[in-house]
């Protein structure tokens, strides 16, 4: 039958996204750190899409390789892109973590907590990243940048830059708490925050929001994930979004999905 042939092709090309080889595998019998409160540090995190040169270090190595899309990201690893280079990260509930050219993020935990949340914590470690946050079950996220943490609550999104110890934050949707030493800020939709800790300055928020060419790229991303998002399901589908470039999606009589491209 016609739709149940649709289905099935569908259903092949996410379980071929899901089970790609993982290229950071724990080659050694002891486990990985674990946190007081986490419970599994088995997470479905990967590198939904590559453009130019990206490269990742594995938990505990000192060797760069570059990195291909659909690579698994696991607690402990790295990433970091060239010059005209960009990544993409996606979390299981849809989330997803952009990284500019020139820069660089440490995955420090990726855990599961005992009441089925995710825990996140990412350092950014030079250069701009952008995370858009869809929280399920309370999640957590933390970006971590030269001695600040950035907290999001509740759905969001928002880029920190940190080039030499000078921050930048601007959000572009939602809250997200920022906390050093002993300074505290809460910012909101189109705050901006900036801070030189080499300097010793204090945090200085405003209301100008300054975008520039990476967050237009960011913007198509959003956009791109919204298409792909199955208009009947309350839930982003895990990579879904790899499914763009081959047709449109839409009801099939009786249930299922189908598109242009299957």
């Amino acid at each position: 039958m016609p739709q149940r042939k649709s289905v099935s092709r569908v259903v092949l090309v996410v379980v071929a996204l899901l089970v790609a080889p993982s290229l950071f595998a724990n080659t050694d019998n002891d486990p990985l750190p674990t946190g007081s409160a986490a419970i599994s540090h088995a997470r479905v995190v990967s590198l939904s899409l590559v453009e130019g040169m990206v490269i990742a270090r594995a938990p505990g190595s000192t060797k760069w390789i570059r990195a291909t899309m659909n690579t698994p990201i696991q607690e402990g690893v790295s990433l970091a892109t060239a010059k005209h280079s960009f990544a993409e990260v996606q979390f299981e509930n849809g989330s997803t973590l952009r990284l500019g050219e020139l820069s660089s993020i440490e995955f420090k935990e990726l855990a599961l907590a005992p009441h089925g949340a995710y825990s996140n914590e990412v350092t950014l470690v030079f250069g701009v990243a952008t995370l858009n946050v869809i929280p399920q079950r309370h999640d957590e996220y933390v970006v971590n940048a030269s001695g600040a943490s950035l907290t999001p609550h509740g759905r969001g999104e928002f880029r920190t830059d940190l080039s030499r110890g000078h921050l930048r934050v601007e959000v572009f949707h939602g809250r997200v708490e920022t906390t050093a030493s002993n300074r505290s800020e809460n910012l909101r939709k189109n705050h901006t925050l900036v801070c030189d800790f080499r300097a010793g300055s204090t945090f200085q928020v405003t209301r100008t929001i300054q975008k520039d060419q990476w967050d237009k790229w960011v913007q198509t991303r959003d956009r791109e994930a919204k298409l792909a998002t199955y208009r009947d399901q309350p839930d982003p589908l895990y990579n879904w979004g790899d499914l763009i470039p081959w047709g449109g999606m839409g009801t099939l009589a009786g249930g299922g999905f189908g598109g242009d491209g299957f």
